[in-house]
């Protein structure tokens, strides 16, 4: 994953609702199965295998953050367990064969939170945070970001 991944990542994390970080997770759980997919066939095993242990630390946060005293956490648990094999067989494999599969269940459940997120009323849920303000300047075709914040010594979580 690149520093500007990352950092989109973040901008959009600090600002999302809670089915928008949802959201956020399977964009980067897909973007990293992408990834090791690409360096699976480029030969690339070691960047592959690191590609994947990342997007697992998304799944298994996924299956951690699940209530399960609803029916529907118990039937995404049993996605996220069937897209946790997946990435575990390609993982040993070295082949890139068992990421599509995953990545067709995970685009399914995203499509299905992304419309939930739009009809989200409860706001961001990190309080405290920096506004990012983003627009043409003076430079040709660039994009500058601004970030402005009356208190900036004090933002992010709150104790």
């Amino acid at each position: 994953m690149t520093k500007e991944s990352i950092n989109g990542y973040a901008r959009r994390l600090a600002e999302a609702g809670r089915c928008e970080i949802i959201v956020i997770l399977y964009d980067i759980i897909l973007e990293d199965l992408e990834n090791a997919a690409k360096a699976y066939r480029e030969g690339n095993m070691a960047e592959g295998s690191a590609d994947l242990t990342h997007a697992l630390t998304f799944v298994k946060e996924l299956i951690a953050s699940l209530d399960m005293k609803y029916e529907i956490s118990r039937e995404l648990l049993r996605l996220y367990i069937y897209v946790n094999g997946c990435i575990n067989r390609a993982r040993v494999s070295g082949k890139a064969d068992e990421l599509s599969a995953a990545a067709d269940v995970l685009k399914g459940l995203r499509v299905s939170f992304a419309e939930l997120a739009k009809k989200d009323k409860d706001g961001a849920v990190m309080a405290n945070t920096q506004k990012v303000y983003a627009g043409l300047t003076y430079g040709r075709g660039s994009l500058n970001e601004t970030t402005v914040s009356a208190n900036e010594g004090n933002r992010g979580f709150l104790a």
